[in-house]
């Protein structure tokens, strides 16, 4: 894996350890659809596109249960990724 997935890993640990419901972010199209296609990760758009240092870029986002269930059903591989640093318990707590 390259560093966009381990990112995304780091804020997905990062967000279920601190009992966050959701994940929003700013990205650009191409980088959504990288997510979507590559990973399954299917964020849904928040609103408008904006420019902001010389990238376009739309705010997206979703709650991690719906993002979870979407990555096992396509990816489960990459799903397994994801939750690799969580101990057994937290697997359990996060019901994964």
């Amino acid at each position: 894996m390259g560093i966009t997935e381990l990112l995304y890993r780091s804020v997905y640990c990062f967000a279920r350890r601190h009992g966050s419901a959701s994940l929003v972010t700013s990205l650009d199209a191409v980088t959504v659809e990288l997510f979507r296609e590559d990973y399954g990760v299917s964020f849904r758009p928040l609103g408008p596109v904006s420019t902001r240092f010389g990238y376009e870029l739309m705010p997206v986002g979703e709650e991690l249960v719906v993002l979870e269930a979407e990555v096992r059903r396509r990816r489960p591989e990459f799903l397994e990724f994801l939750i690799e640093p969580f101990t057994p318990g937290e697997r359990s707590r996060f019901g994964l």
